[in-house]
């Protein structure tokens, strides 16, 4: 077992998903919102980009490809889903 350490400033972190790769889609939060992660080989990337995912884990999927899918919370407050997507797990295919 590995401990998902949260993001700096943060208060927890929830593993979310794990596919036949080993990656595994987290989440790192605190009072103040959070940060959807994914943990591949001992490092920790952030997929979060612009405003906060939303932090339910029925509402997000991790793919054998790496890909994820969920719910993101636009700037404005509207939710509109997503997929996340890195070049370094594009290029890895």
């Amino acid at each position: 077992m590995t401990a998902i350490e949260p993001l700096p400033g943060d208060t927890g972190s929830e593993a979310v998903a794990i596919n036949r790769r080993a990656q595994v889609l987290a989440f790192s939060y605190s009072s103040s919102g959070g940060a959807l992660l994914l943990w591949q080989d001992g490092a920790t990337i952030d997929l979060t980009i612009g405003a906060n995912p939303q932090p339910d884990a029925m509402r997000h999927a991790l793919n054998n490809r790496g890909e994820v899918v969920g719910q993101h919370l636009t700037a404005s407050g509207a939710i509109h889903a997503a997929l996340w997507t890195t070049r370094r797990l594009r290029d890895e295919r």
